[in-house]
């Protein structure tokens, strides 16, 4: 088990890591991330059983464009609790990236919608649900219009970022 101040710092970053989608991450942020992993051995084995945690581990993965941990990460923070909207947003942003099929995609909505349903109203939910039924084309365009219109109408200098295609 890792000591009290390994702790203490793995927590630090995870509350920094809460935070990732509105900054670049830095060299030495992910330096620091993957340090704290390697010394820890991962949140579980320093008997983190926060969903929080292992949510803030998954934004700071991405950050690091680690998704697979990423989304086993979210993944496990809906394992401690099923009902956590956070881990929902993560989740859907991790499917959109590793998709490589219409029911990957779908999938991705199913998360974002499950988040909005458990109150993760904001932009990342909204604009990951935007890109998600984008990516599913058809009758799904409108939707992701309404969502990246309210994304927009919220946060005018809102920058949507996602792949440029989707080839399956």
């Amino acid at each position: 088990m890792p000591d009290e101040a390994a702790v203490r710092g793995i927590e630090g970053v995870f509350t920094l890591a809460s935070k990732v989608e509105d900054i670049a991450p830095s060299l030495r942020f992910k330096r620091g991330v993957e340090a704290l992993v390697r010394r820890s051995r991962v949140p579980e084995a320093a008997g983190f059983a926060d969903p929080e945690v292992w949510n803030n581990l998954g934004h700071a993965m991405m950050a690091m464009d680690r998704v697979p941990e990423a989304a086993r990460c979210f993944e496990r923070a809906l394992d401690l609790d099923a009902d956590y909207g956070p881990a929902y947003v993560g989740r859907g942003w991790t499917q959109l990236q590793l998709a490589t099929g219409a029911a990957a995609v779908q999938d991705a909505v199913g998360s974002f919608d499950t988040a909005y349903g458990h109150g993760e109203t904001g932009n990342d939910t909204r604009a990951g649900r935007a890109a998600a039924r984008l990516a599913q084309a058809g009758s799904a365009l409108a939707g992701a219009i309404v969502d990246a219109d309210a994304v927009l109408d919220a946060t005018p200098v809102y920058v949507f970022s996602h792949r440029s295609s989707f080839d399956y």
